[in-house]
């Protein structure tokens, strides 16, 4: 998933929650600067957060998957990504044709078919169209990126 093609930026100000212990996203997302793939462990992701939070790249600092930036109360401590299996991305309506829909990114095959992510996508699409997106593979078994900051497409130190 490229977290530049979605409607979730950001600042960590506009956010009702907190990351917490969850970095699924250090994983999933695409990372153009970082020229880190989706579905590789980012080479910055530690244990406790990021190892190079500080010069992280401007995406990093302000994507947000939809648990973080929910603030009508849709989904509760136990639907964080990383304990549902699944995170949630909405697109923008202005680029999608005026439809906005929700995207469920499975972090590992069957993850959408757990009883706690079937119900909060059966609530969402009361409101709105959800796509379940195929997991590519396990990510709770992906391999770490090798670490490399591009600028204009050139790797910099």
């Amino acid at each position: 998933m490229d977290c530049h093609d979605e409607n979730l930026n950001a600042s960590a100000d506009e956010c009702p929650r907190q990351c917490g212990q969850c970095n699924v996203c250090c994983t999933a997302m695409l990372v153009r600067p970082l020229d880190k793939p989706a579905g590789m462990r980012c080479a910055h992701q530690t244990d406790t957060g990021c190892g190079n939070y500080e010069n992280r790249p401007s995406v990093c600092r302000t994507w947000y998957c939809m648990w973080v930036r929910d603030g009508a109360g849709i989904f509760t401590e136990e639907h964080r990504p990383d304990k549902l299996g699944v995170f949630f991305t909405a697109t923008n309506p202005e680029s999608a044709g005026d439809r906005q829909v929700i995207h469920v990114h499975q972090l590992y095959p069957g993850a959408a078919d757990r009883r706690e992510a079937v119900n909060v996508i059966h609530f969402l699409r009361q409101f709105v169209p959800v796509e379940i997106i195929p997991a590519r593979g396990d990510i709770r078994e992906a391999p770490i990126a090798p670490a490399t900051l591009t600028h204009n497409g050139k790797a910099v130190a």
